[in-house]
């Protein structure tokens, strides 16, 4: 084999590992934009919350609302964290150095999330 030309495999394999870290970056993306949809959507119901118990004469409505609100939060933030955990998931798959830190924060995610799942 030449010095100047490079193994066909070689560049086959190279394509492959850069369309896969395309695909990994895209979904990277596409995790993180679902988690801050998450984060609004909780922000919008902590402020309905806060909003229904602050009319004047809405306790017995503020109690009846409180429920389902709290419970369409929490998972809310349950599924926040399953998607960090992904997030974290992919970042190990990406990056050698830090996999390992990678996978301990996934874990400890969908712990959070299992808690939060099973608390409602």
């Amino acid at each position: 084999m030449k010095p100047d030309k490079i193994d066909p495999y070689v560049t086959i394999r190279r394509q492959e590992l850069e369309e896969r870290q395309e695909q990994t970056q895209k979904r990277i993306g596409e995790i993180g934009t679902r988690i801050n949809e998450l984060r609004r959507h909780r922000r919008e119901i902590a402020r309905s919350l806060d909003d229904t118990e602050s009319r004047p004469g809405s306790f017995d409505r503020s109690i009846h609302d409180a429920s389902p609100h709290a419970q369409l939060a929490a998972d809310h933030a349950a599924a926040e964290h399953l998607a960090v955990s992904r997030l974290h998931n992919l970042k190990a798959e990406q990056d050698g150095q830090d996999a390992l830190a990678h996978r301990r924060s996934a874990e400890r995610h969908r712990a959070e999330a299992a808690r939060l799942m099973s608390a409602g």
